[in-house]
């Protein structure tokens, strides 16, 4: 999905829709046009983190998708 796509499901990433937090971001509660319900990470770069780690996130959350 596009990024305007993911802030249109999740209210522009809203307080209110977060579902929760990592280490690796926040992830959010996303409605689909067809009124199913989603989680979307929004990953963040956090200086911390060894790229390989983070590239391994990004992996792994891009995986679940079908």
């Amino acid at each position: 999905m596009r990024l305007q796509q993911l802030k249109d499901i999740t209210g522009n990433f809203s307080k209110e829709q977060e579902l929760g937090r990592g280490g690796f971001g926040v992830v959010y509660k996303g409605i689909l046009k067809n009124g199913v319900s989603v989680a979307v990470k929004r990953l963040e770069v956090n200086p911390g983190i060894q790229d390989k780690q983070f590239k391994n996130e990004a992996t792994v959350t891009n995986d679940k998708r079908d």
